[in-house]
């Protein structure tokens, strides 16, 4: 079409909204969008052979994904530009779409095909996070931190209760688009904070478990799981001190929360156990 300009590419870190600490503050958004390449690895105890197929697996997706992000976002920031997606906000949220719109128009069809695809990677993402999501809810409630009818499954082997206990307050916030920016916010930094416990745990348990003879055993040693830590938390620090600290006040309170809701289920455990075991003795 000739509308593509290699000079919108530059300066390619730096003409964002937020200068150069703009592109470092994107990186924990932007892994959410890499978040369902490691759908396998939450899964591996139903993968056959998971020594093998799980780095496979994951290598296999995260080179076909890295090649499609490039693809897409070079051929975007060639033909729309940040300063164009600042001054139309209805824009920066679909730029596909909007390079499409604007710079191939006599190409209408292309605009809805990104539409549709759009849709359908939307749609498959929510389900493969949902799952995950509802997965971890099961296995909280199998442990008793969770009411017991969130562990129950139905005739397909699908947890039932603990997908709609996630699907409901998704179908809520969907309700309210005006709030997309605070919700992504708060999207990757639950992500983030979800990562670093996996890190930190997976720290932890290397050093106090070890694994049975063919059991999975995640690749890249202690090393890799400090420098995905030490990255992460290189990314947030330019967005606290940009008033980023108000998303970190909520979640903190979320995890608050959280936290003594855990306490008070444990506690409750812990003592409906001892009065069975006071029973049975």
């Amino acid at each position: 079409s000739g509308a593509w300009d290699s000079s919108t590419l530059v300066p390619f870190f730096s003409q964002g909204a937020r200068g150069t600490s703009g592109f470092l503050q994107m990186v924990p958004t932007a892994m959410t969008g890499y978040g369902s390449i490691v759908a396998m690895a939450f899964m591996v105890s139903e993968v056959k052979n998971p020594n093998r197929n799980v780095p496979k697996s994951v290598l296999i997706a995260m080179c076909i994904v890295l090649c499609l992000y490039l693809g897409i976002i070079t051929a975007t920031v060639g033909m729309v530009s940040a300063g164009f997606l600042m001054e139309n906000p209805g824009m920066q949220y679909i730029p596909l779409y909007a390079a499409a719109f604007t710079k191939l128009a006599a190409y209408p069809w292309i605009s809805k095909v990104i539409s549709i695809a759009a849709v359908l990677a939307l749609y498959t993402t929510m389900l493969t996070v949902m799952s995950l999501t509802s997965r971890a809810i099961q296995a909280s409630a199998e442990q008793g931190i969770m009411p017991q009818k969130l562990a129950q499954n139905n005739k397909a082997g699908v947890p039932v209760y603990a997908t709609l206990t996630v699907t409901i307050p998704c179908l809520v916030i969907s309700c309210f688009p005006q709030f997309t920016e605070m919700i992504v916010s708060f999207g990757a930094l639950f992500a983030a904070v979800t990562i670093i416990i996996n890190i930190i745990s997976l720290i932890v348990a290397r050093k106090k478990f070890s694994l049975p003879d063919g059991a999975f055993k995640a690749p890249g040693g202690i090393a890799l799981p400090l420098i995905a830590l030490g990255l992460i938390i290189m990314c947030y620090i330019p967005d606290v001190f940009n008033g980023g600290w108000m998303i970190w006040a909520y979640s903190i309170a979320w995890y608050f929360v959280g936290i003594i809701f855990y306490k008070v289920r444990t506690k409750n455990q812990n003592t409906v156990g001892g009065k069975e075991y006071e029973k049975v003795g």
